[in-house]
């Protein structure tokens, strides 16, 4: 693909989510880049593209948010964006980490105990078979009249 000129900056980061393995190097700075293929999910969002979905320019991102996973009390980082280069695959090459978030753990969601919280070695109750529910539902109504 030749060479696409920058489009004017995004107002918006770019959202990227990513395993914690990654997330964890590239906050200790041990890895500078991060990589993408060159999916049409991704093609989309680093590219502005005319009405036929040719591409015309890269989009012109000056920072990116990493978020570790998906889940909502996840660890984030606002980092710069030094360029992104395109040769097939997609490469962010990253600058100097501007924000933290959520890296202190006591304002992230908490699951709710148990009510009974079940005993080492307990088995979990067994999920009931399709035939088991049909069964169970007929004995019900049996039972009503």
């Amino acid at each position: 693909m030749k060479n696409l000129p920058f489009a004017e900056p995004e107002k918006k980061p770019l959202y990227l989510p990513m395993q914690k393995v990654w997330f964890d190097e590239i906050e200790t700075g041990k890895k500078k880049e991060e990589y993408r293929e060159g999916t049409n999910h991704y093609k989309s969002r680093f590219f502005k593209s005319d009405k036929n979905g040719n591409p015309i320019a890269i989009r012109n991102y000056s920072t990116v948010l990493l978020q570790e996973g998906y889940n909502p009390g996840a660890r984030r980082m606002l980092i710069e964006v030094n360029s992104i280069q395109y040769d097939g695959d997609f490469t962010i090459f990253l600058g100097a980490i501007i924000e933290r978030l959520n890296f202190d753990r006591s304002s992230a969601p908490k699951r709710k105990p148990s009510s009974k919280p079940r005993q080492p070695g307990e088995a979990r109750k067994k999920a009931k078979t399709t035939i088991e529910k049909m069964l169970s539902r007929r004995l019900k109504r049996s039972r009503r009249t």
